[in-house]
């Protein structure tokens, strides 16, 4: 999957945290963003590789 082919359906990816937020998993990884009037911003990129604990200091930190 592409940057384009998010633009193209960006809600395709799974609704988190109400529908302000969407994340998709894409191979290895786990992409987090956000749809915007006129954008996507892409919040983080995670490789799901790593440890999940990391992912959710991530969030919190994030979150503030």
């Amino acid at each position: 999957m592409s940057a384009q082919q998010l633009a193209d359906f960006p809600y395709s990816g799974v609704s988190v945290s109400g529908k302000l937020y969407r994340g998709k998993l894409i191979k290895d990884y786990y992409l987090l963003y956000k749809i915007s009037y006129d954008s996507i911003e892409i919040l983080f990129i995670w490789d799901t590789r790593k440890d999940p604990a990391d992912l959710l200091n991530l969030v919190k930190n994030f979150s503030k």
